[in-house]
Parts: C-alpha cells; structure tokens; sequence
C-alpha cells in the first residue's frame, strides 16, 4: 500500500521494524530518506549493516516507544510526513505507538498502520478502539489494503495496513506511556473506560486455544 504512495523526496518514520520494511521501501520508492526507531539492538544492528552494504539511506535509532520521545528522535523527524508502524495487537499497543506517531505527524502527514483483522470479537474491539483512538490523535482516514499480512505472529491473527491522514494537531504531552503495551490490562480499560476487558479476555483466550490446538493437530498430522 505504501509503494502506491509517491515517496520521493519524503522523509519516513518507522515504529518499529521488525519485518524489515524499510529496506523494501529504500530500494523501491527511494524516499529522501528513512528513519527506523525501534527497542531491539539486533534488528537495527541487521537494518544498519545491510542499509551501509547497499548505500542506503537509513537512520537507526534505538529508543523504547513507551517512554516519552528522546531529543534525538524529535530532532531526526522533524522533517517527517509519512510513518508507518506494526503496533503490538492490543488497545494499549495501539494507543501508544498512534500516539506517538501524532506526536511526530505534521498536518496533513500520512499514518500507515497495521492493525487486526475483525475475525473474532476481541480483535473486532481492537479495531474499534484504534479507530477512537487515532480520531482523537488528529488523524482520519478509512482506506485499508486489500492484501492481508499472513507473517507469523504470536496473537494468532491477520491484520491489514491502513491508511490515515492527520488532519488536525492536537495537544500531547510528551510523557511515559505507563500501561502494559502487551497484554490486556483492567488499568487500562478504566483509563479508556471500557466494559469490555473480561468479554475481551475470554475470547482472546478462547481463540488462541483454539489456534494451539489446530496448529498441534496440523504438526500430527505432517508428522505421520
């Protein structure tokens, strides 16, 4: 969905490159250039050894997304106008890493964000939420692409990259986000006072067994 983007010329953001996504978008739409924030030193020592074999112009910057943005990350995207994130699949993980890319946006700047497809309940209230949520950063938007990204990843779902333009600023503090960006968390369905968090659970529960069981009866079978 990004490459349909025209990026030349533009400075990108990524929160967090675990898939690598920026070395595709370097090769391909060759953007001014590339920002990669992300807390793990070994993606970014692989991003900054094949970007330096390739002449590609990367930055790494290591910085934990859930702690207030650091002057070196202000500095490095205050040029920014186009983001791209994979949150972890969870209202808080959506929260933060939207936020965060508010606090970096300008108007008018373009969000690409991977969130859950709606095929069970507790993914249909992540969706919702993050809606809310990046309504509320400033952001709208309802383009999604009509792809699916089928990586492996431990929720068990699929997700969709989404398309959201900031339309308005709006006022954030530069802080710590203090809620569990993982795992659902009662602390942080009364922050946003949610229901939901039980109903949520349950059926997360219910759909990661029902993922583990399917998965062992496919390995049992191969395994004949």
């Amino acid at each position: 969905m990004m490459l349909t983007n025209r990026l030349e010329d533009k400075v990108v953001v990524t929160l967090g490159d675990h898939d690598g996504l920026s070395l595709v978008l370097a090769y391909f739409a060759t953007p001014k250039k590339i920002i990669v924030i992300d807390v793990d030193e070994h993606t970014l020592s692989w991003l900054q050894s094949v970007a330096l074999k390739e002449g590609l112009q990367i930055i790494t910057i290591r910085h934990d997304l859930r702690t207030a943005l650091s002057e070196e990350v202000v500095a490095e995207s205050e040029e920014a106008s186009i983001c791209r994130t994979d949150p972890p699949y969870n209202c808080a993980g959506m929260a933060c890493f939207a936020k965060r890319a508010a606090q970096i946006l300008p108007v008018d700047g373009k969000l690409f964000m991977c969130i859950p497809t709606p095929s069970n309940q507790w993914a249909q209230y992540v969706e919702d939420h993050t809606q809310h949520f990046l309504n509320s950063f400033g952001f709208e938007g309802n383009q999604h692409s009509s792809f699916l990204n089928l990586y492996p990843q431990h929720e068990g779902v699929t997700s969709r990259t989404w398309m959201f333009q900031k339309i308005h600023n709006v006022e954030i503090p530069n802080e710590d986000f203090r809620f569990n960006i993982y795992n659902h968390t009662v602390a942080f369905c009364d922050e946003v006072k949610c229901d939901s968090y039980l109903a949520c659970r349950l059926d997360k529960d219910r759909w990661k067994n029902i993922r583990t069981a399917v998965l062992a009866q496919v390995k049992s079978t191969i395994s004949l």
